[in-house]
């Protein structure tokens, strides 16, 4: 069962894509147009990456590597960075500065593991990434906590899509922090918990599906 949720999940992300992406196209054009447009690009990297590791892995066994760790991974946490961003007033500084040192962590890592056997993950970058997250999610909601649209929060388009990456980045940490690790060493463990990572992943993605909804009653 779990595998079958793995391997079509991305069809739930690109049905949250296109639902927001239908359910907004009347809206203003604003920061939140890309929104679903995001949304359904992930989702298509998603299949794709299903398609590389089941056809391709075998003959090119570095591939997913470079797909996930220097490409897909470092688009989505750019984007929900510059997201985030955009709900935070007067956040351009830690923005940029938060970006930089991302793209450097996962640069610098990644010319320390691609000699490496095997598959790994770059569980420092994410780190940082996870880190930088963080700090993000919670000076919106210090933001949020000082402003009156507080008394309606869940009117709020934005606290559901930074709710929905708090559950998945924090619940994530411990598992893909000690990501190689954890693999390697307990692998009993490493598959119990990445399920539990699927878990939180639909909650995500559920909470983006729920701000969509919000978005339409605000019209």
């Amino acid at each position: 069962m779990v595998v079958f949720l793995r391997s079509y999940f991305f069809i739930y992300v690109l049905f949250v894509g296109v639902f927001g992406l239908l359910t907004t196209r009347k809206q203003p054009k604003t920061y939140w147009t890309t929104f679903p447009w995001f949304i359904i690009v992930v989702g298509i990297l998603d299949g794709s990456g299903l398609l590389i590791n089941r056809y391709l892995l075998g003959k090119y066994p570095q591939l997913s590597f470079f797909y996930y760790q220097l490409f897909v991974i470092p688009f989505q946490v750019i984007y929900y960075f510059w997201l985030i961003n955009k709900g935070i007033v007067n956040s351009n500084r830690f923005y940029y500065t938060g970006t930089v040192v991302f793209i450097l962590s996962v640069i610098v890592e990644c010319f320390t593991l691609i000699d490496l056997e095997g598959y790994y993950f770059n569980s420092f970058s994410y780190m940082v990434a996870n880190l930088l997250m963080l700090a993000h999610i919670l000076r919106y909601f210090y933001q949020l906590s000082k402003n009156d649209r507080i008394l309606f929060f869940y009117r709020e388009r934005m606290f559901w899509v930074t709710l929905g990456l708090l559950v998945f980045w924090l619940g994530a940490l411990p598992l893909f922090g000690i990501f190689n690790y954890m693999v390697v060493n307990y692998p009993k463990v490493f598959t119990i918990y990445f399920n539990v990572i699927l878990i939180f992943n639909f909650i995500m993605y559920t909470c983006f599906l729920i701000s969509f909804v919000w978005a339409v009653r605000e019209k």
